[in-house]
């Protein structure tokens, strides 16, 4: 009796060996045992081809990237009208894609991703200096890019903060930092140029004489607002980081004409100091 299948055996009738199968004698007999071993084994390699094979469930396996989701309901057929089976998968970077089941089964060439890892920098850079930033290790961007990259590398900046760039981004120096070097610069530009004039505490670019007042402003004058509880016009003013409340006044003209004046009286000696009149909008 064989491991390969219970239900054969051999016999030895008449000084001849016979292959029995479930109680059954085979046609054919044998003069040595060799030749009747091999008649079986022979059988039995027929009765395994002809025996329905279980199918194969790929389902909630990983491949690579690839997470099996389901069995696709529509098989691939061939030119030839071979039907081939084929699986829905979710890869890492969320796509969804349908592939062949040979295709994430072979052991030469098999289907890992949905084609983002072919797009991917496979280059290490770990260790390597990009401006401010050091290679810490490879990771996947938040966000895939125009170009279906989708991993990145975190980077640690020499001002202790991490980035992620694409490999791209820090190889072509268009990431160099993880944006203090901007802010950096923008501070810098904005000491060399004084472009909101900022002196003795104060924005020059932000006081206005006879300023436009916001959108949302119902007096029409900058400062002026009605105050519905005190029921009185409260006029208020700006100025070194302070703000002033010049009075609470019944009627609204009162509470402009307090407005204009502190212009006059706060805003307009430090413009003159400065010559900031002709910088005004």
């Amino acid at each position: 009796m064989t491991a390969r299948d219970q239900n054969v055996s051999i016999i030895k009738k008449k000084n001849r060996y016979k292959v029995l199968y479930r109680g059954e004698i085979l046609p054919g007999s044998f003069q040595t045992m060799e030749e009747a071993k091999k008649a079986e084994m022979e059988f039995v390699e027929e009765v395994d081809k002809r025996r329905p094979k279980k199918k194969l469930d790929l389902t909630g396996k990983k491949f690579g990237r690839l997470f099996v989701l389901c069995e696709d309901p529509e098989p691939y057929i061939s030119p030839k009208g071979v039907k081939t089976r084929r699986w829905r998968c979710r890869c890492d970077c969320g796509n969804e894609i349908v592939v062949l089941q040979n295709a994430l089964t072979s052991k030469k060439d098999p289907t890992t991703s949905c084609g983002c890892s072919r797009r991917d920098y496979g280059e290490d850079l770990t260790g390597q200096r990009f401006g401010r930033l050091v290679a810490v290790k490879k990771v996947f961007l938040d966000k895939k890019e125009s170009n279906g990259v989708v991993s990145g590398w975190l980077c640690k900046c020499d001002c202790g903060n991490e980035a992620v760039a694409s490999a791209k981004h820090l190889k072509l120096g268009e990431t160099q930092s993880c944006g203090c070097l901007l802010s950096e610069a923008a501070r810098a530009k904005t000491v060399d140029d004084n472009i909101f004039g900022h002196v003795e505490s104060t924005a020059l670019s932000l006081l206005k004489i006879n300023g436009k007042p916001r959108k949302n402003n119902k007096s029409g004058v900058t400062g002026v607002y009605w105050n519905k509880r005190a029921e009185r016009w409260i006029a208020k003013i700006g100025f070194q980081g302070k703000d002033i409340t010049l009075g609470r006044f019944v009627k609204k003209e009162d509470a402009i004409s307090a407005r204009k004046e502190a212009e006059e009286k706060y805003f307009k000696p430090m413009l003159d100091k400065y010559g900031w009149e002709n910088k005004k909008d």
